[in-house]
């Protein structure tokens, strides 16, 4: 649903928004170049596979998603403005672990703003979109409770998860690579309370969780996605057996999150006037 004037639903201008978006994608173009064409001279041999397929990630996945966000918001499409929250999030979640796991280089300023600009960018956003209209527009279109429940156990998971693996750590007196360390701090700091937070609000059909729900289901789904080519490279370059059962996960992952967003799709994109398609029962139960 868009404001009687044609313009997308919103509380103010968020012409900031895709200005701080724009540099975000130059930031993350020259950053993810750089480090395909220099990842000899950035990355060390530890962290250089997972890197250098990261930065391959951001050119070929996240970079659509931001450009083809911003893109659809100038054209006052509701549909950017359900996906730019998740390409920010989606940024705000691969650039943390290059400052943290990734040795002080040439491209340190660039990845701070990176994640300072995607940090800064998604709350201008989130609290900018007039959530009221955007939940009249999905709430009777959409599974709140299950897309909901899904972020909401899907954080959880992540917090047990890497809090047992810190304690287990801590315990033993075992030795942690910077890799590793990186992936907890993004779990436990960004990760697991943002869909917490997100996925609460959705559950509660409040208006914040309709405004962020779909694009965190959509870059969480596209993050899990993500995992598996590090996976492959990984076991190619330390010639290892590939995880099969892990990518069995991370593909189960990827679909319960992408699965729910399509219908956050399906609102949005119907013609004017058009019938609301039914959400499936099985979804809709207790929605």
């Amino acid at each position: 649903m868009q404001n009687r004037d044609g313009t997308l639903p919103r509380t103010r201008r968020l012409a900031l928004v895709l200005l701080s978006g724009l540099v975000i994608a130059l930031l993350v173009g020259i950053a993810s170049l750089a480090g395909i064409l220099y990842r000899t001279e950035l990355y060390p041999d530890g962290i250089r596979v997972s890197f250098t397929v990261t930065d391959a990630i951001n050119l070929a996945v996240g970079l659509p998603l931001l450009l083809g966000s911003i893109w659809l918001m100038q054209r006052s499409k509701l549909l950017g403005l359900v996906c730019l929250p998740g390409a920010l999030f989606f940024f705000l979640y691969i650039y943390l672990p290059y400052l943290i796991a990734v040795p002080f280089n040439q491209l340190f300023l660039v990845y701070l703003a990176i994640v300072t600009l995607s940090a800064y960018t998604l709350v201008v956003l989130v609290t900018g979109i007039d959530g009221d209209v955007v939940r009249q527009t999905l709430q009777d279109l959409v599974p709140a409770r299950t897309s909901g429940g899904i972020l909401v156990a899907l954080a959880l998971l992540i917090f047990v998860r890497q809090t047992a693996l810190v304690v287990t750590a801590l315990a033993n007196q075992t030795p942690v690579a910077v890799q590793e360390l990186a992936v907890w701090i993004d779990d436990l700091a960004i990760a697991s309370p943002f869909l917490l937070v997100v996925g609460i609000q959705l559950w509660r059909r409040r208006a914040f969780g309709y405004a962020a729900g779909g694009g965190i289901l959509l870059a969480y789904g596209l993050l899990a996605l993500g995992v598996i080519p590090l996976l492959v490279a990984e076991s190619i370059a330390t010639a290892v057996p590939i995880d099969v059962g892990g990518i069995v996960v991370l593909t189960v992952m990827a679909l319960v999150c992408l699965v729910p967003f399509m219908f956050f799709v399906r609102a949005v994109v119907r013609p004017p006037g058009a019938t609301p398609p039914p959400v499936s029962p099985a979804l809709h139960k207790n929605a």
